[in-house]
């Protein structure tokens, strides 16, 4: 994957079978959150489709990705659901922590669509208790709290900001 620079990935087009799912369903990431472009974005996550069990997966990540920020909700709920028995499985390809990690993330982001917002803001919380990964342990923290207050439990929702101290701004 080439980020920053428009070019296609050799991977993509190329590579391994084993490698062109997850280097498209990347491409789609680049294509969405580097260039704004969601048109690029669900043409290559739906190439990203079919070549494994957690390509997919990452594929339909994207999938939905280009959907909330489409403004489409009943389609990222539609692939939200889809997602969510999937991200339940591990596939060989995996390591245990992503596997653990996704699998919360998608309970605590299908939770929220759907409106058990303790639920969401429970598995966010178990979220920020799994390896740090670019910053996701203090947004899961966050997520939690939005979850709570959106539930009217503000107290639960302070106890969930305070490992990020100071939550007085």
């Amino acid at each position: 994957i080439l980020p920053n620079s428009g070019r296609r990935s050799p991977r993509a087009t190329n590579g391994p079978a084993s490698e062109r799912g997850w280097a498209f369903s990347e491409w789609a990431h680049f294509n969405l959150n580097d260039f704004s472009d969601a048109k690029a974005a669900l043409a290559h996550a739906k190439q990203g489709l079919g070549f494994t069990q957690g390509s997919t997966v990452r594929a339909d990540i994207e999938l939905i990705g280009v959907e909330v920020w489409s403004g489409h909700d009943e389609q990222a709920l539609e692939y939200s659901k889809d997602l969510d028995s999937k991200a339940h499985a591990r596939s060989s390809e995996t390591t245990q922590s992503y596997f653990e990690q996704n699998s919360l993330i998608s309970t605590a982001w299908l939770s929220s669509l759907v409106g058990d917002l303790k639920t969401s803001g429970t598995q966010w919380l178990r979220v920020a208790k799994t390896p740090e990964f670019l910053g996701l342990a203090r947004l899961s923290h966050a997520l939690a709290a939005t979850a709570f207050t959106l539930d009217h439990d503000p107290e639960t929702a302070r106890h969930a900001l305070e490992p990020l101290e100071p939550t007085d701004d």
